[in-house]
């Protein structure tokens, strides 16, 4: 693959992920392993930059990377809200609102748990978030019969969000303070730009769409180049001194 994008002149490509979302319970020091083989193998050929995923797991990349020879390799981590009981259960309005600002706070703590992977493994971004907080989507709640997929009643009041300056205005804070974490370290890559023929008419799709987003009003055509609008999002959480490695 890298001969044929060298060969063609192809150069969009910018960098190489190794694995999409290892299992999060596998063997962490296998999946360690195929990445240093494809690595050595890689940079036979090509000095390309590499991805390799943290397979959800934190800590360990601690011990995992020590005696990491290797340069330009970078970590991605996904991080959604819409995928655990405890993320996305809820059944009235007023539970609704409650998860929303939770879920706010939350994205403020992920900022720690950032700078932890990229101070003690490598520099880190986040390549998949959403503004979900519940598992509506019926491309998702299609995919199979667990508890991601269950029905705590966060669906029902979906349809009332649309066009609520309440909600417009949460999803978009929302967004900000996940920006703020992630473009502190490396960056972020918004999951996804558009869906598939027959979301037009899912409410929930504004909320994986970054496309859709922009057309309810959720969030901005053009992202704010002031400072406080995104980097500051979660300052009324932190001191104005950050941590530096």
């Amino acid at each position: 693959y890298i001969q044929f994008l060298s060969t063609n002149g192809i150069d969009n490509v910018v960098a190489l992920e190794l694995l999409n979302e290892p299992w999060v319970f596998g063997d962490m020091s296998i999946i360690r392993d195929f990445y240093v083989r494809s690595i050595i193998a890689i940079r036979q050929v090509s000095d390309i930059p590499i991805i390799i995923h943290d397979a959800f797991r934190h800590e360990e990349w601690d011990w995992l990377l020590i005696n990491f020879p290797f340069k330009n390799i970078f970590m991605d981590t996904h991080i959604y809200h819409a995928f655990n009981a405890d993320d996305i259960a809820s059944s009235t309005v007023n539970c609704d609102h409650n998860k929303m600002i939770v879920a706010q706070n939350i994205a403020c703590g992920y900022g720690s748990m950032l700078r932890f992977k990229t101070c003690l493994g490598l520099p880190t971004f986040v390549g998949e978030w959403s503004l979900a907080i519940d598992d509506c989507i019926a491309i998702i709640r299609g995919a199979g019969k667990s508890v991601q997929t269950k029905d705590f009643g966060q669906c029902k009041n979906l349809q009332a969000r649309v066009g609520d300056p309440w909600w417009i205005q949460a999803y978009r804070k929302f967004a900000y303070k996940q920006m703020s974490m992630s473009e502190r370290e490396l960056g972020w890559f918004f999951w996804t730009w558009k869906t598939g023929p027959g979301t037009e008419s899912d409410p929930s799709t504004p909320y994986w769409s970054y496309s859709s987003a922009m057309k309810a009003g959720i969030l901005p055509t053009v992202l704010p180049s002031a400072n406080y609008n995104i980097t500051s999002a979660c300052f009324e959480f932190e001191s104005t001194d950050p941590y530096t490695c």
